[in-house]
């Protein structure tokens, strides 16, 4: 089968914008390749965050590059041109928003070139494979791809079987990770939770190993949904959890002790308004994917919707809120 694979060049102000436009075109999967990411590893090049990683990446002459490369796939063919073009027509609105000044002058976007190239699924679908190795994302939870050995070292240590394939969400990336911290010490025996723009699955696996009785994710991606089912019922927890393909809180019904999102900061700020419908009482939502320079805009959001931040963490740009 054959993909279309687009990589679009964005600069760090402008991710945020542009993962909602790819999302309100309901692309999911991205590959953010950032820089600033790997020039941080180079410099400490110790620890078990480094051992996912092997030279070839430094040899790729990304560090010192200033601009993140976002890339996903469309199906080849009518519908994925069709899509493709409007997506390069919402890039150029969004452009010229910046040069009209939407943005402010210190809020540059960065090219928002889309470059395609058609794929065929045996080139793309395994390459993640190069660099995604088992590694310790939390004090109890690891992650280890089904292609490699690992034993736990630890115990009480909890290993999730992870294919990421096409879909965000290995573990590695900040936003995950600080998801899963902020999960590893709310799950309660027996607790719900739901998992929106699950992605891979591995928010919800990890609430399953940790001890949810129900937990239920929800992606806009077929694909993202597809690999989730897969990666579930390879940990075992498809007694535990179910995956369906919708958009954000659309048509559920579902209550939880627990909601989990690794958005982005528009994304929460929307979220917020319509979860307290799918809360129970003394229920908390965890939420990611928001950069540090937006953080007190996504407070304002999330308290305007009758949240209370008890907890907030955060990693490198990146910050999670635990809110009640």
């Amino acid at each position: 089968m054959q993909y279309t694979e687009v990589k679009i060049y964005v600069s760090p102000a402008g991710l945020e914008p542009l993962t909602a436009l790819l999302l309100a075109h309901g692309v999911g999967g991205l590959a953010i390749d950032d820089p600033r990411e790997i020039a941080a590893l180079a410099a400490r090049k110790t620890g078990p965050d480094w051992d996912c990683f092997d030279d070839t990446l430094l040899a790729r002459g990304e560090i010192g590059a200033e601009e993140i490369v976002v890339s996903f796939y469309l199906e080849a063919g009518a519908e994925g041109a069709r899509r493709l073009e409007a997506i390069r027509i919402d890039l150029m609105k969004l452009k010229g928003e910046e040069q009209d000044g939407g943005f402010g002058r210190e809020l540059p976007l960065g090219r928002l070139c889309a470059e395609s190239v058609l794929r065929s699924d045996d080139e793309w679908k395994d390459v993640w494979k190069q660099y995604f190795k088992p590694f310790r994302m939390t004090e109890r939870l690891s992650v280890k791809p089904s292609f490699a050995e690992y034993a736990p070292a630890a115990p009480g240590e909890l290993v999730i079987e992870l294919d990421p394939g096409m879909a965000f969400g290995t573990g590695l990336h900040e936003t995950t990770a600080l998801c899963a911290r902020l999960l590893e010490a709310s799950v309660r025996p027996g607790a719900s939770v739901l998992d929106v723009g699950c992605g891979s699955g591995i928010l919800s696996i990890a609430a399953a190993l940790l001890g949810a009785g129900e937990v239920l994710g929800v992606d806009l991606d077929d694909a993202a949904a597809e690999i989730a089912r897969a990666n579930v019922a390879a940990n075992g927890c498809a007694d535990r959890v179910r995956i369906l393909k919708g958009d954000l809180l659309a048509g559920l019904s579902f209550k939880a002790d627990i909601a989990v999102a690794n958005l982005t900061a528009d994304l929460i700020a929307a979220l917020a308004g319509g979860l307290r419908a799918h809360l129970k009482a003394g229920a908390c939502f965890i939420a990611s994917g928001i950069l540090t320079d937006r953080r007190a805009r996504t407070v304002s959001a999330l308290e305007a919707a009758g949240f209370r931040v008890a907890e907030s963490v955060e990693a490198g740009d990146w910050c999670a809120f635990k809110a009640v």
